[in-house]
């Protein structure tokens, strides 16, 4: 495990009546921020994750104005949608290339036709698990009750059926 990296923190802002706290700082303006970065359009919980990056930023320049975490905010939510897009668009190419390559000839019937057999061979417990999970939705939570396991077990399975399936499925495929 790695070091965590010690921050020194500026002074806190001077204002006209004296030094005005960090904390008071981000406590007035931290609702406002957060606000803002959600008319801009962010996910609440991206929005909670600017709010604070906007004043980490402000900390280390010791920038305690308004306006600078305002637009700090601003620019990092861009950051994050141009990244995000970048990421969608190689996630589309990897897609396409996969489509084209296993899928264009027949619209994927080959691959589908495999998880069944494949789904059919399950048998036991890893079956109904596949069963109540993707067929009828059943939440993780709700199988581990049903089963008598933690959440975290039924993940497991699942992760471990997954995997068998994937392998029965190139397995039908290479042949």
């Amino acid at each position: 495990m790695s070091a965590i990296p010690q921050v020194q923190l500026p002074p806190p802002p001077a204002a006209e009546d004296g030094p005005v706290p960090i904390e008071e700082f981000i406590r007035s303006n931290q609702a406002g921020v957060w606000r803002y970065l959600r008319l801009l359009g962010a996910e609440p919980a991206v929005a909670d994750d600017l709010t604070q990056e906007a004043f980490l930023v402000a900390m280390r320049r010791g920038a305690f104005r308004r306006p600078f975490v305002l637009r700090t905010a601003r620019n990092l939510w861009l950051r994050s949608r141009r990244d995000s897009s970048r990421h969608e668009k190689r996630l589309a190419e990897i897609a396409t290339r996969l489509w084209q390559d296993e899928c264009e000839a027949d619209g994927g019937d080959a691959q589908l036709d495999a998880l069944r057999t494949c789904v059919e061979q399950l048998d036991g417990r890893a079956r109904q698990c596949v069963d109540r999970f993707y067929r009828d939705g059943v939440s993780r939570e709700a199988l581990a009750e049903e089963f008598g396991l933690k959440e975290t077990g039924i993940k497991t399975l699942l992760q471990r059926i997954r995997a068998q399936l994937r392998q029965c499925i190139e397995g039908k495929l290479a042949r």
